[in-house]
């Protein structure tokens, strides 16, 4: 399934070379591709060291069963797209607003304090809930 993600994005980037990457540059390109990548980062690096205090549980990552540690609605946890989607909005527009270009330089650090951020913030209220119920 990795090799099918990477071969459709690779497909993507290489259809998209001529007309889009060529006419914004390849650093707008970098940038971007940084700025949309960091609160991925932001939000792995908040959720293992954070809320999961470095403990994997092996036998729930590759588990469908849902009493699993890592199922969320159907196997996705749609609070971390919440804040990867808040987070990697405002950190491309970083690049691509140009009231926010003094920024731009600090797209990749603000969208991973940014995503990891928010991810603390709904996973933290998700915690609750789990203890609650």
């Amino acid at each position: 399934m990795g090799g099918f993600i990477t071969a459709v994005i690779a497909f993507f980037i290489g259809a998209l070379w001529l007309p889009l990457i060529s006419a914004i540059g390849i650093t707008g390109f970098v940038d971007t591709l940084g700025a949309l990548l960091a609160p991925l980062y932001g939000i792995m690096i908040v959720d293992f060291y954070l809320i999961r205090k470095q403990r994997v549980v092996l036998q729930d990552l590759f588990s469908m069963d849902a009493q699993g540690t890592y199922y969320f609605n159907g196997g996705w946890n749609r609070r971390a797209m919440l804040a990867f989607a808040c987070a990697a909005v405002f950190s491309v527009s970083t690049v691509w607003v140009p009231v926010l270009s003094d920024l731009a330089g600090y797209g990749w650090l603000i969208g991973a304090c940014l995503g990891g951020l928010l991810h603390y913030l709904v996973m933290r209220t998700h915690a609750l809930e789990r203890i609650i119920s």
